[in-house]
C-alpha cells in the first residue's frame, strides 16, 4: 500500500473513532440526564446493544493503537456500566447461596398445553409457566396439577409437581393477566408468580405495573417473578417497581423472546425477579417444539 493509500485510510480510522467516540458521549449524556427526553426513551430499549457496540469499538481503537479515543471510550464504558449494572446483570446471574433448588420451565406463545408439559418432563422442571396468544382448554397431567380446576379456557397457566396450597390468576387490566401458585420445597415455600406483557403498550405501562407493585406488596410469602416484563430493566418505570417492591433482577442478559432461540436485536425484557437471597444457577433452551418456540428451563436456588 503507498504512502498517500496509507494516509488516507489512517484518515478514515480517526474519522470513524472521533464520530463513534462523539456519538457514544452524546449517547451517554442523554442516558445519565435526560433519560426520558422525548421519543429517545424508546432508543433507550436498546441500550444493551449499544453497550456491546461500544466495547467492540473500544477493542478496535485498541488494535490500531488510537490510544486516546480508546480511553475516552473506556470512560464512556465505565459510566454506562455504573448506570446499567444496578438494574441488570450483563452476563452472569445472580446464583444465591440458598440450599433448595427449583426448576421452572416458563414459555409464551404456547399452542399446546400438553406439548409444553411433555417438554418440561423431559427437562425435570418442577414448575411449568405457560403463556398463549389465545385462550386454550385446561388440561389434566398425572405429574403437573393446577389449582384452576375448572374444565375452562384461558391465556395463563401455573402447574406444578410439588405440594400447593395457593393459586389463581390476577388481572392488572382487563386483558393483561397473570397466574400465580404457592409452591413448596422442602422447608422453603415461595409464591410463584407467571407474567407476560409481551407488547406493551405505552399507555398500559403505569396501570399495569401499579397493580403488579400492589399485588407483590400484598403477598405475605417470598415472592418470584418469571416472565416477559414488556420493559427492559433499567427503563425509568421497571426502576421504580424494583425499588418499590425490593425485588432483584436474578438472570443475565436474555436477547431472546422464547420463540427465536437467540436475536442480537431483540429488547431484553425476558426477567426473573426475586427476593435478595434467591439465586438463579443456570437458564437453558429446551428443544424446539413443532408449533414453535423454545421453552426455557430456569434453575433457581431458594
Amino acid at each position: 500500500m503507498g504512502y498517500l493509500s496509507q494516509k488516507k485510510q489512517q484518515e478514515r480510522i480517526n474519522l470513524f473513532l472521533n464520530v463513534t467516540g462523539f456519538a457514544a458521549l452524546a449517547f451517554t449524556l442523554v442516558v445519565l440526564f435526560e433519560p426520558s427526553w422525548g421519543i429517545y426513551h424508546h432508543f433507550i430499549n436498546y441500550y444493551f446493544q449499544y453497550y456491546i457496540v461500544l466495547l467492540v469499538v473500544f477493542c478496535y481503537a485498541l488494535y490500531v493503537s488510537r490510544y486516546a479515543q480508546a480511553t475516552v471510550l473506556l470512560s464512556l464504558i465505565i459510566l454506562n456500566f455504573f448506570r446499567l449494572s444496578p438494574y441488570a446483570n450483563l452476563f452472569f446471574n445472580i446464583t444465591g447461596k440458598g440450599n433448595e433448588s427449583l426448576k421452572v420451565v416458563y414459555q409464551n406463545s404456547v399452542q399446546s398445553v400438553t406439548a409444553s408439559l411433555d417438554s418440561a418432563r423431559q427437562g425435570q422442571a418442577e414448575v411449568v409457566a405457560l403463556n398463549a396468544d389465545s385462550s386454550l382448554p385446561y388440561v389434566y397431567d398425572y405429574i403437573y396439577k393446577q389449582l384452576q380446576t375448572e374444565d375452562t379456557a384461558d391465556k395463563s397457566f401455573i402447574f406444578s409437581s410439588l405440594p400447593a396450597e395457593r393459586g389463581g390468576r390476577v388481572h392488572f387490566t382487563p386483558e393483561r393477566m397473570a397466574s400465580y401458585l404457592n409452591v413448596k420445597k422442602g422447608d422453603k415455600q415461595i409464591l410463584l408468580l407467571n407474567v407476560n406483557f409481551t407488547d406493551l403498550s405505552d399507555a398500559e405501562v403505569d396501570t399495569v405495573y401499579n397493580n403488579l407493585t400492589e399485588f407483590v406488596l400484598e403477598q405475605n410469602l417470598p415472592i418470584v417473578i418469571i416472565g416477559n416484563f414488556g420493559l427492559p430493566s433499567w427503563s425509568q418505570r421497571f426502576q421504580k417497581f424494583l425499588t418499590d417492591t425490593e425485588l432483584e433482577v436474578k438472570n443475565r442478559i436474555i436477547l431472546s423472546d422464547g420463540r427465536h432461540l437467540f436475536n442480537p436485536l431483540q429488547i431484553p425484557e425476558l426477567n426473573v425477579l426475586g427476593y435478595k437471597a434467591l439465586g438463579l444457577v443456570d437458564i437453558d433452551f429446551l428443544s424446539e417444539q413443532e408449533s414453535g418456540g423454545y421453552p426455557i428451563l430456569f434453575k433457581l436456588r431458594l
